[in-house]
């Protein structure tokens, strides 16, 4: 926990600090955000999911950014025992962090990613749903393609893989994110 509120505190002086220097073309601070949408259903159950994951980046250098990331999604689970009965049960999942990104060659980057998570897995008891909450570290690597180097608006896809320090037991160690940014 230390070693968060260590990165995230760094991520915000270093963030806040420049906030007042400016490159020759513009200013240094850029803004995205990643968006989730989801949907699954079979024959006794349904899944619907949203999120949003807003991040502020600082350009130290041209091609290296750092800063603060956060994570929001809702999820609403349905399922109907085998007499008909429904039970549905919605989750929020949070998380904090920071986040550095390199860019490597015309659009695309790697991204690091190190912070706190607090996710909830839905269990079906055959009458009841509950939640079983995990929280805490939690590390991402990845690489996307953000199409507007410079823009004001453009778009970006990237693939992270969970190191799952939170260790879930989960299937979903590839995260597909979809998303935009500002001034990038």
């Amino acid at each position: 926990m230390r070693a968060l509120l260590f990165l995230v505190l760094l991520s915000f002086t270093v963030c806040t600090t420049a906030q007042a220097q400016r490159e020759t073309q513009g200013t240094r601070w850029w803004y995205g955000a990643h968006v989730n949408l989801g949907f699954s259903a079979s024959q006794n159950s349904s899944l619907f999911s949203f999120g949003l994951s807003p991040m502020a980046g600082y350009k130290i250098l041209p091609g290296l950014s750092i800063g603060p990331r956060v994570k929001a999604i809702f999820s609403s689970y349905r399922v109907r025992d085998l007499f008909g009965t429904a039970a549905s049960k919605g989750v929020l999942d949070y998380g904090l962090g920071t986040f550095l990104r390199v860019n490597v060659y015309q659009g695309f980057f790697a991204q690091g990613e190190f912070g706190y998570e607090n996710n909830g897995q839905v269990f079906f008891t055959g009458t009841e749903l509950f939640v079983q909450r995990n929280s805490g570290l939690n590390a991402f690597v990845g690489a996307g393609y953000n199409s507007g180097q410079g823009s004001r608006l453009a778009y970006e896809v990237m693939l992270a893989y969970d190191l799952n320090l939170l260790n879930t037991n989960t299937l979903a160690l590839l995260n597909y994110r979809v998303g935009f940014t500002l001034f990038y």
